[in-house]
């Protein structure tokens, strides 16, 4: 008889915590890998990045559906997405800079990016890079969260180029700064 209520309380606890935690069961997790020498990243608050990363790329059923804008692939439900920022310049850039994202000193690309998706792992990546200069500007605490929400948004609306944040979103008149998303970034 005791075995029986301990197994029953068990159930109901794993049931609880499936209703109240969804995501560990289903999974849509969200990973942040900085690598960089120009930027550090790291998360301070894992649940305001997750909602903000989740608030473009929405968590459908345990998995996010995003796809590679560069190919004609249908889309692909991933478990997990990462965003991956390092410093392999050359290694990027398949996709179009545009005018507001080039220096206009010397006329490099202030960022390059590239989306990747390993079907094993069930993983999508935004892998970004960032030029010394670019990090360097005074409101880059505004345009980190503005780079991310428009390429993580490209990430899920992939085949519908109309409906693009990078093409309406302005840094003028985007002001969520990387404290609101819950990530701390060190200038090296």
């Amino acid at each position: 008889m005791t075995l029986a209520v301990v197994v029953f309380i068990i159930l109901d606890v794993f049931l609880a915590l499936w209703f109240i935690y969804p995501e560990y069961f289903y999974s849509c997790r969200v990973n942040l890998v900085s690598q960089s020498q120009v930027v550090k990243l790291q998360i301070k608050d894992k649940k305001l990045f997750n909602d903000f990363v989740k608030q473009y790329v929405p968590c459908e059923n345990g998995h996010f559906k995003i796809g590679d804008p560069a190919s004609n692939n249908p889309p692909t439900a991933v478990k997990s997405i990462k965003l991956l920022i390092d410093d392999r310049q050359g290694v990027l850039g398949n996709y179009p800079t545009q005018e507001r994202d080039i220096n206009a000193t010397d006329k490099t690309a202030n960022f390059t990016y590239d989306y990747l998706i390993n079907e094993n792992k069930k993983e999508g990546i935004l892998h970004i890079q960032f030029n010394r200069d670019y990090v360097s500007q005074p409101n880059f605490d505004t345009l980190l969260p503005l780079i991310l929400a428009t390429k993580l948004d490209i990430f899920y609306k992939f085949n519908n180029r109309s409906q693009w944040l990078d093409r309406t979103l302005r840094p003028e008149t985007f002001s969520i700064r990387t404290d609101q998303i819950g990530v701390l970034y060190t200038k090296l």
